[in-house]
């Protein structure tokens, strides 16, 4: 039986294979496996040739997941720029750590945990409040958000309940309490 005999289906199956690059020699045997079959062996090897000749995805799929990871750790990085940027143009602030929960972060890092973190807030000549921060903290200042504990957090000038977790603050011991503040106290600077 020669190609031209093929079912169109099949021989544009073949065709594929050829420019796929596909050994010669196979795609001849499972025709030579045709041609001398019964009906049902010509059905499979038919269409063994055209599974064969389909397109794979596996290249757009492997393609995609990249793209989804570099966009994902783009996206992480830029995000991380942000935050240490605000940090730093904060108002650092005196704060008291109250309570402390597992966080609500997108992506962490291996050597962190994501915590949010209920503190007492008490800027520089004004009444203490309460405020939250949501930060994916290093390993290593664990013992430095504890409740109970005392830090330095960075406060936005422009909206006093954002506050960042500070890293910077980290490297230098830890502030003193902050006084409890009384209508006959002077305010503090």
């Amino acid at each position: 039986m020669s190609e031209q005999e093929l079912p169109a289906q099949v021989r544009e199956a073949v065709d594929r294979l050829r420019r796929k690059g596909v050994q010669q020699r196979a795609v001849a045997r499972l025709l030579e496996r045709r041609a001398a079959g019964s009906t049902e062996e010509r059905r499979k090897v038919d269409e063994t040739l055209i599974e064969l000749a389909k397109p794979s995805r596996l290249g757009w799929g492997l393609a995609l997941l990249g793209l989804v990871i570099v966009g994902g750790t783009a996206a992480h990085l830029i995000s991380e720029r942000r935050y240490a940027a605000a940090a730093a143009a904060g108002t650092p602030t005196l704060a008291q750590v109250k309570r402390m929960d597992p966080g609500d972060c997108t992506i962490g890092q291996a050597n962190n945990r994501c915590l949010r973190l209920a503190l007492e807030l008490h800027p520089e000549g004004r009444d203490p409040y309460a405020a939250e921060l949501n930060a994916d903290i290093p390993l290593q200042w664990m013992s430095r958000v504890q409740p109970g504990s005392w830090l330095t957090v960075s406060v936005d000038p422009n909206d006093r309940s954002k506050v960042y977790f500070d890293e910077r603050s980290m490297a230098i011991p830890p502030p003193a309490p902050a006084l409890p503040r009384t209508a006959d106290s002077p305010t503090r600077r």
